[in-house]
C-alpha cells in the first residue's frame, strides 16, 4: 500500500513540474523578443535621408542628387498605365506595393491609373524648360523640379489619377479617389509628399496625386503625425 502511494506522489509531481522541452522554448522565445528591435518610427536619426537606394531619402530644391542617377531595379508595376516608356517604370519595392494599392483602389471603387513613374534627369530638364516657357519661371517653381532635385529620378515616386476630371490638378483631392488616397496610402508604404498648407515647408504647391514611397513605418508615422519629410528630419 505504501509503495502505491509513494508512485501516485511522484507521478503527481510530475505532472506539476515544468516539461524541460517546453522551458527552452520558452526561454528562446523571450531572448528573441528581447533582442527584436524596438520601434524606431519617432527616431529621424535611424532612417538614411541622403543615399538615393534609401527610400527614406529627402530629396528637395535643397538636396539635389546626381544628374547620372538612375535606379538599378526599375521595372513596369502590373497596374493600369497613362502610356508607355520608361515614365512608366518605378522600383522593385515600390512596384509591389502600388499593386497592391491600386488594387485594393479599385476593390473600394475607386480606380487608380499611373500617370509618371521614373523621370531622368534629362527628361526632368526638359519638363520644367517646358512649363516655365509656357507658365513663367515663378510658377514652374512652385509646381516642377528641376533636374536633380525630382523624386521621380529616384524611383520612389509615383503620380496617380483617376479616369474622369482632376487629372493631375489639386482637386484631385476632393475626389472620392484622391480622399481614399490620402486616407489609405501610409497602409502601403506611401505618403502624399506635397501637402496642403506646407507648401512654405516643402517648397511646392499642393499636389495630391505625388505620391512617394517611404515604408510603412515611416509613411504612418508621418501621416498620424501630420508631417512632411522636411518636418521630421528637422530640415
Amino acid at each position: 500500500m505504501k509503495i502505491i502511494i509513494f508512485i501516485f506522489v511522484i507521478a503527481s509531481l510530475s505532472f506539476f513540474l515544468p516539461n524541460p522541452e517546453i522551458s527552452q522554448d520558452f526561454s528562446a522565445t523571450s531572448k528573441v523578443e528581447s533582442a527584436l528591435p524596438k520601434d524606431t518610427a519617432d527616431i529621424p536619426s535611424s532612417y538614411d535621408i541622403d543615399s538615393a537606394e534609401s527610400r527614406s531619402l529627402v530629396i528637395n530644391k535643397d538636396r539635389p542628387i546626381s544628374l547620372a542617377y538612375t535606379p538599378a531595379d526599375l521595372t513596369y508595376p502590373d497596374i493600369p498605365l497613362r502610356t508607355t516608356g520608361t515614365e512608366m517604370q518605378v522600383r522593385n519595392e515600390t512596384a509591389k506595393w502600388l499593386e497592391v494599392m491600386f488594387d485594393d483602389a479599385s476593390r473600394a471603387g475607386h480606380p487608380l491609373i499611373l500617370s509618371s513613374g521614373f523621370r531622368s534627369s534629362s527628361v526632368q530638364a526638359g519638363l520644367f524648360s517646358s512649363f516655365s516657357s509656357s507658365n513663367g519661371l515663378a510658377e514652374a517653381e512652385k509646381l516642377v523640379a528641376r533636374a536633380g532635385t525630382s523624386e521621380h529620378q529616384t524611383g520612389w515616386a509615383a503620380d496617380v489619377y483617376t479616369p474622369g476630371s482632376c487629372i493631375i490638378e489639386a482637386c484631385f483631392g476632393q475626389t472620392e479617389a484622391g480622399k481614399w488616397v490620402a486616407k489609405n496610402s501610409a497602409d502601403y508604404g506611401y505618403i502624399v509628399r506635397y501637402l496642403k498648407g506646407k507648401e512654405d515647408i516643402t517648397g511646392y504647391s499642393y499636389e495630391p496625386w505625388h505620391l512617394r514611397y517611404v515604408g510603412h513605418q515611416l509613411a504612418q508615422h508621418l501621416v498620424r503625425q501630420n508631417l512632411t519629410l522636411e518636418e521630421f528630419f528637422e530640415l
